[in-house]
Formats: C-alpha cells, structure tokens, sequence
C-alpha cells in the first residue's frame, strides 16, 4: 500500500524502541499548527492506540502514525525522520510540499501562496 508519509529506517527504529518502552501502547501523531517563527510549525506527539478522532497515514512493521485531515493536506508526501544531534534528538519532516522558507529551527517554515 501506498501510504501519505514515508518514513527512514532512523525514524522506524526510534518509534520500535519507544513501543518497547510503552509496552507497544502509543502511535505517533503529527500536526501542523499555525506558529513558530515561520508561519507554521509541526508537532509529533506519542498517543494511545485508542485514538480514534486521527486518520492512519501509515502502518507497517507495528509502527502506526496518525494525523489530522488538516494536517495531512500539508505533510502529504514527506519523510519522518528521527535526527540525533549535539543538541538533542527528535523527530523531523523533510520534503514538505510547496514550502517557501524554513526556519533554521527546523520546526517551523511557509507555505507558498
């Protein structure tokens, strides 16, 4: 199956370990949300399998991520993935469609007009 989101080996490993950590018990959510120095921002957030208000953007391997119609609109056709740096780690959107700018955060950019 063709899912919305693609995600790097990188990104599927971190969510493995987490499940481990949380006996399998949470999916990743993503969200974009107005905000950050750019315009918009994007969130990820670890939630119960029981969430059911969320749309599957992708599922294989028994790892789950879950977003908003909203959101999906934006994020479709990015990769997830997981970077480990001097400052910390986290979770990252790459290729997101029709950006004009990102901020040098990395969290937040601008959708062309």
């Amino acid at each position: 199956m063709l899912w919305p989101v693609n995600l790097t080996t990188r990104a599927i490993s971190r969510l493995q370990f987490l499940q481990g950590k949380h006996k399998g018990s949470k999916n990743l959510l993503i969200t974009v949300s107005g905000g950050g120095c750019s315009g918009f921002q994007y969130n990820f957030e670890l939630i119960d399998n029981t969430e059911t208000k969320f749309r599957v953007i992708y599922d294989k391997d028994l790892i789950k991520v879950l977003s908003n119609d909203e959101s999906l609109s934006i994020i479709s056709g990015c990769t997830v993935d997981y970077k480990q740096e001097l400052v910390g780690s986290k979770f990252v959107l790459d290729n997101i469609k029709n950006t004009s700018r990102k901020c040098s955060c990395g969290n937040s950019f601008d959708l062309e007009e």
